[in-house]
């Protein structure tokens, strides 16, 4: 799985705080622009358009034989069943193979 990171809005917050405390953010009118630009850039990858995700499908691998301990190992397995990759799951440890569906 894959982590979020921090949000370039949480980011910009993060560095106004620092600059402010340091004492290099004086409210003047080229700190109120400069201000304006770093909101402006943090805010802009926040208003995309949300797409959706493909749906995954999932089954058991046909040719992987005994408990699955190895991510890449299944996965290798289920490209060459015709999959696009797998993972190890579940207390039975079996090898699922995944595609879009």
């Amino acid at each position: 799985m894959m982590k979020k990171k921090g949000s370039p809005l949480c980011l910009a917050i993060l560095l106004l705080i620092i600059l402010a405390s340091s004492g290099l953010l004086e409210m003047n009118g080229a700190s109120t622009i400069w201000l304006g630009v770093i909101l402006l850039i943090a805010l802009v990858p926040e208003m995309r358009v949300p797409h959706a995700e493909a749906k995954v499908c999932e089954a058991s691998s046909a040719g992987f034989k005994g408990l699955c301990t190895s991510d890449t190992n299944c996965a290798q397995i289920c490209i060459t069943e015709g999959w696009t990759g797998g993972h190890c799951e579940g207390l039975r440890r079996r090898c699922m193979c995944q595609k879009p569906c």
